[in-house]
């Protein structure tokens, strides 16, 4: 028989994180093994149990993509499942445990007392054989040698945890119980009960708690207890996964970074660790920042769309090409989705916010003259032109001149491209026409990042200053052409700038996030700027 193990969560509040990592690993041996999950809810607590608590359940694991085989497809306890060892609420099994209680009151393994049933627990030690802790014998506690019996069926006729929980595994053949170490203490009244209904017990493996970063025991208040928590911050669910299969388990080649297909294939009972795991945050940022940063591209622009939404941010109102552009300045350079209102807002909004502190800083008497002379800079390109001919080009290069960065540039007597870079360093720098056609082909197909460090910058400083459009690169070169011409660092007017055009002292590519805003936009929010300056 395959394996078949369940998920057994009672409906009282929020999903755990260490609830979670329960049915990860149960969901992952069944898928390893070719097995059956079940999921099965256990509710016979009707004081504290709520139909919105089991639907936050059925949520939390359809987004991890906890796929079930056997289980219930709504929050109501009467509603529609799937699966042929239904009903899995425990509210709608109560005939069913009654009709065992039945039975072991008629052999004379439980009886009534005060209104109540108790079950007569053997007083000899019981050995649980556990595929993870490994053998562990239970004796009887000194209170329970007085009184080793122990209640199953309440005075109010509310059939216990224990009692519940044996049955509902043994009528759905459960095969192995994948659950917490905190379950240890219960597993010997669980095995004499399965002994008393004449059935072997299944496999148990009980897993390592997952603790807080110091030590302590995780409660509901500590970062990353809830599960909603990871939907609400903009995690990924294959981050997610991806961390909650490492507390606890090991792929045993030090590995941390795994896809999910890898981890079934990896995933054994053996593997599961026996110490407790430690929670840490900063290890999930970082696998979630890898994994946001292989997103493939429209995954990436709707899970954006929706942070922004989230976060009131219409991007409806832009264009689609804009939308995209704006994000694409942005994928790898933030981990949680979250985030990204606070990093790329300025992009759909009008009206520019400067925190205090971050104005009196960078807003000061002796910038303000510094982003005049960039912003004059950045007045003479032009945007929106259309794209210049080799002919055009040529022709430009014919008339000889100097880049932005100061290279003098000729066609010599021989019909070649002569460029002198200010120090002198490139003297003998002559390329033919020829060579300066499939130079200007490279360049016009945008692939300037990859031509800039292969063939050097001579030429591409000449490309961008006779191109003159509003675009990152020559954006760049015009920026540093006026901090030479100041006598500054770069690092002197891209703060300014960045801070006068987004509101933010830290954000995407400056560059880019200029050419993405456009011109006239950008220019406009520079001209703003200066009204608050001290």
């Amino acid at each position: 028989m395959k394996p078949r193990v369940r998920f057994a969560p009672s409906p009282t509040g929020y999903l755990h994180i260490g609830g979670a990592r329960t049915a990860l690993f149960n969901w992952l041996y069944a898928r390893h093994t070719g097995g059956t999950f079940i999921l099965r809810i256990e509710d016979t607590d009707a004081a504290r149990n709520s139909q919105e608590a089991v639907e936050v359940i059925l949520s939390g694991l359809r987004w991890l993509g906890l796929d079930w085989d056997e289980g219930p497809l709504t929050g109501d306890a009467t509603g529609a499942s799937k699966g042929n060892c239904g009903p899995y609420f425990q509210s709608q099994r109560k005939e069913n445990y009654q009709r065992r209680v039945e039975a072991l009151l008629s052999r004379g393994l439980a009886y009534e007392h005060e209104g109540a049933v108790k079950f007569r627990m053997t007083r000899e030690p019981i050995t649980i054989h556990d595929l993870v802790v490994g053998d562990v014998v239970r004796k009887l506690t000194d209170r329970e040698e007085v009184d080793p019996d122990f209640v199953i069926l309440r005075s109010d006729g509310q059939p216990v945890f224990h009692l519940v929980n044996v049955i509902d595994d043994l009528e759905m053949d459960i095969t192995h119980i994948i659950r917490g170490e905190d379950h240890l203490s219960n597993t010997a009244k669980h095995i004499a009960l399965f002994q008393a209904f004449g059935v072997k017990p299944p496999h148990y493996a009980h897993i390592p708690l997952i603790l807080n970063g110091d030590g302590s025991k995780m409660s509901k208040r500590d970062t990353g207890a809830s599960l909603t928590s990871y939907l609400d911050d903009g995690f990924l669910p294959e981050a997610v996964i991806n961390y909650l299969c490492l507390l606890g388990w090991s792929p045993k080649d030090n590995r941390e970074k795994l896809s999910r297909a890898e981890v079934i294939e990896r995933f054994d009972l053996p593997q599961i660790l026996r110490h407790n795991a430690r929670f840490d945050y900063e290890k999930l940022l970082w696998l979630q920042g890898e994994y946001a940063r292989e997103l493939a591209d429209d995954r990436f622009y709707e899970l954006a769309v929706h942070a922004f939404a989230k976060a009131e941010i219409d991007t409806n109102k832009f264009p689609l090409a804009y939308v995209k552009a704006a994000l694409d300045t942005c994928k790898g350079k933030f981990k949680l989705f979250s985030e990204l209102p606070a990093y790329a807002g300025f992009y759909f909004r009008d009206e520019i916010i400067y925190q205090p502190d971050d104005a009196k800083k960078v807003f000061i008497p002796e910038n303000k003259p510094r982003l005049e002379k960039l912003r004059d800079a950045f007045t003479k390109l032009s945007e929106n032109q259309s794209p210049i001919t080799f002919d055009q080009f040529w022709n430009s290069l014919s008339r000889g001149g100097k880049s932005l960065m100061g290279d003098e540039y000729r066609i010599t007597e021989d019909g070649q491209l002569h460029i002198l870079s200010p120090k002198n360093e490139n003297k003998d720098f002559h390329i033919t026409k020829e060579t300066v056609a499939k130079y200007f082909e490279i360049l016009s197909q945008k692939k300037s990042d990859d031509f800039k460090y292969d063939f050097g910058t001579y030429f591409y400083r000449v490309f961008l200053t006779i191109r003159n459009s509003f675009e990152a690169a020559t954006l760049e070169l015009a920026l540093k052409a006026t901090a030479t011409e100041l006598g500054v660092k770069a690092g002197v007017l891209i703060h300014p700038t960045r801070l006068a055009v987004t509101g933010n002292p830290h954000g995407p590519s400056l560059y880019h996030l200029l050419e993405v805003l456009g011109k006239e936009k950008s220019l406009a929010r520079i001209e703003k700027a200066f009204e608050k300056f001290s």
